[in-house]
Order: structure tokens, then C-alpha cells, then sequence
């Protein structure tokens, strides 16, 4: 029983460690390391594929954010309708040029509907907002903003979303939600 609860262990180490080794190395060069320890030691083989199986889930993923429908609309203004899926938090307050920024709230959130003024297109994808806002925002809310789409920098959003002032509109937060919020 203890050997299989190794066993498991490491292949779970062997796909997080491919996700880790994802972002250094290429897939080409992932592909060839199983290949060549399978010739050489049988015992350490599952494990490599593992890695190679955790790094090729990470490599998909990754392709999948940055060929979106939103790639179209970097640089544009739209109005985007989704589900925060993170706790909000403030950042400080900066200095740009001779004028002190507000402080701004930023968080993840699943856009699901992205409108222009000629388009509508239905999406699941994560991206970061940052917003102006006092409003108290809870994660599962949903929630409708207007502002600018720009490309990120960020590898797990496929777009970095800035809202106008006044832009945020709740469409609903779960009751559930508020009263654990109120716990919070």
C-alpha cells in the first residue's frame, strides 16, 4: 500500500514539475528526455511522461489564451459582461507626471460576453480588470464594465482590461455569497 502512495506521489511531482519545466524549456526539446531515459531506466520512465503530460496540458492552455476572439479587440473599447473569479484588492496610489493616481481595484474575472459597437460574441476566457471603484465586489458576482482592452503580460489572462470611471454595473451576487461576505 505504501509503495503505491509513492508511486502516486511522484507522478503527481512528475506533472507539476512539467508544468514548471513548460515554461523554461520547449515541448520539442520535453519530448526527447522520456524518449531517451525509457532506453536506459525503466523505473524513472512514468514519472518523465508525467512531466511530459503536466508541461503539454500547460503548453495547450497557453495557446488557447493567446488565440482568442479578444485578440481582435486589443487596443478597442468594449464592454465586457463576466464573473469575478478572485478577491479584489486595492493597489496604492501612484505618482504618473505631476499628478497622484487613486488608488485602483484590480482582480481576476471570467469574461463571458464581450460587446462592441458592431459585435457581440459569447466568451470564457479569464482576464484581469482594474477598476476605479469604492463598491464592495465579492468573487462569484456578477458583474457588466465598459473601458479598454490591452494585451498582457500576464500568461494565465488573455487580456488585461482597464474600466472607465463609473463604468461598473452588478447584475446579481448570490445571496450565499453576501452572507459569507458579511462573515469575511
Amino acid at each position: 500500500m505504501q509503495a503505491k502512495s509513492y508511486q502516486s506521489l511522484a507522478l503527481a511531482i512528475g506533472i507539476w514539475s512539467g508544468i514548471a519545466l513548460a515554461d523554461l524549456v520547449e515541448l520539442k526539446a520535453l519530448l526527447l528526455v522520456p524518449i531517451l531515459v525509457l532506453f536506459r531506466n525503466r523505473a524513472v520512465a512514468p514519472v518523465l511522461l508525467a512531466s511530459l503530460t503536466g508541461a503539454s496540458a500547460l503548453l495547450i492552455h497557453l495557446a488557447s489564451l493567446e488565440s482568442t476572439e479578444l485578440s481582435k479587440f486589443v487596443d478597442s473599447h468594449v464592454s465586457i459582461e463576466g464573473v469575478i473569479s478572485s478577491d479584489p484588492s486595492k493597489t496604492r496610489p501612484r505618482v504618473i507626471g505631476s499628478r497622484l493616481t487613486e488608488s485602483r481595484t484590480t482582480f481576476l474575472m471570467r469574461a463571458e460576453t464581450l460587446t462592441t459597437n458592431k459585435f457581440q460574441s459569447r466568451i470564457r476566457l479569464p482576464i484581469r480588470v482594474i477598476v476605479e471603484t469604492e463598491e464592495l465586489l465579492i468573487p462569484g458576482q456578477r458583474i457588466q464594465l465598459s473601458g479598454r482592452l490591452i494585451d498582457s503580460k500576464e500568461r494565465k489572462v488573455a487580456a488585461l482590461f482597464i474600466a472607465k470611471e463609473d463604468s461598473l454595473k452588478s447584475i446579481s451576487t448570490p445571496k450565499s455569497l453576501k452572507a459569507l461576505e458579511e462573515i469575511r
